[in-house]
């Protein structure tokens, strides 16, 4: 059944602007459509669209069997193409939201794309970015057989790498949200890599980071190779190191939130360390705690050999000596929480 304009119209009166056909028994829109709202013709027998057909909102096509899009299609927020088995996109695409191509067959994206919030392409065969492309949101490459970034690459939110074949980063990159290359087989980092999220570096072979790095949210380094963090290191977030083959800390290091050394090969820690956040110690090979001390947040000592307590020792939650030899607290103790044995 074709859709006319008249009945298009009079469904988008009633929903204020949106024309949802959801599943509906249409395989056709008419000429000349304009959708002031959301166009949703996901799980509809639709194979083309208009030519000219605009929609100020939304354009979801969901699970339809559109294999290509008009020239000249204006989408003024998100276009999800998840799961159809288009292959193309036109030239010059212009996506003012989110662009979703997860689980489709198109292997190639056009020059001067243009995505104004952020680009999805897990599931699908591309293997390299246009160097012009413009993607005002996150970028998620998650699973994607994507093997290189384009130089000077900038990313104004989310940059996710996980579990695809690329080997490096380009410099100059930028992220401006959170970067995550977990479980890809990128081994170091170039030096002039700005990242002002989190960054998530867990199950990768990278054993060193570069001078300089800043990191302005969390850095988690779970299961990764890292043997060894430069001197001066900062991170405002959380740190997590948990099960690396890390044996020390460099001189310096600042941590604004938790910092986790669970199972890791360290034996000391250096003098005037201050975590601002959770201390969690459990199971790593520390056997003497500094002195001076300052832990913001939780203590978490169990399982290590540590035997005895520092003087001046400062707790500001609880502090767990749990499996370990600690018989006796120092004089004078600053711990503002519990005391779990």
């Amino acid at each position: 059944m074709k859709l006319t304009l008249e009945e298009a119209q009079q469904r988008m009166d009633q929903h204020n602007g949106n024309l949802d056909l959801h599943g509906m028994d249409i395989d056709a829109l008419p000429e000349g459509l304009t959708v002031n709202g959301d166009l949703d013709l996901s799980n509809t027998r639709i194979t083309t669209l208009p030519e000219g057909l605009m929609v100020n909102g939304d354009l979801i096509l969901w699970n339809t069997s559109i294999t290509a899009l008009p020239e000249g299609l204006s989408v003024g927020a998100s276009l999800a193409l998840c799961n159809t088995p288009i292959t193309v996109l036109p030239e010059g695409l212009i996506v003012k939201g989110d662009l979703d191509l997860r689980d489709t067959r198109i292997t190639i994206l056009p020059e001067g794309m243009e995505v104004g919030g952020s680009l999805y392409l897990k599931g699908t065969k591309i293997t390299s970015l246009p160097k012009e492309m413009k993607v005002d949101g996150s970028l998620y490459l998650y699973n994607t057989r994507i093997t290189a970034l384009p130089e000077g690459l900038t990313v104004k939110e989310n940059l996710n790498l996980g579990g695809t074949p690329v080997t490096t980063l380009p410099e100059g990159l930028t992220v401006y949200g959170n970067l995550s290359i977990q479980n890809t087989r990128i081994t170091t980092l170039p030096k002039s890599l700005t990242v002002r999220g989190d960054l998530n570096l867990s199950f990768t072979r990278i054993t060193t980071l570069p001078e300089g790095l800043m990191v302005s949210r969390n850095l988690n380094l779970y299961c990764a190779w890292i043997t060894t963090l430069p001197e001066g290191l900062t991170v405002n977030g959380d740190l997590n190191l948990f099960n690396t083959p890390i044996t020390a800390l460099p001189k310096g290091l600042s941590v604004g939130g938790n910092l986790n050394l669970g199972f890791t090969r360290i034996t000391m820690l250096p003098e005037n360390l201050t975590v601002h956040g959770d201390l969690y110690l459990r199971g790593a090979c520390i056997t003497a705690l500094p002195k001076r001390l300052s832990v913001k947040g939780n203590l978490n000592l169990s399982g290590t050999p540590i035997t005895v307590l520092p003087e001046g020792l400062e707790v500001g939650g609880d502090l767990d000596l749990r499996n370990t030899s600690i018989t006796a607290l120092p004089a004078g103790p600053d711990v503002r929480g519990r005391i779990i044995r």
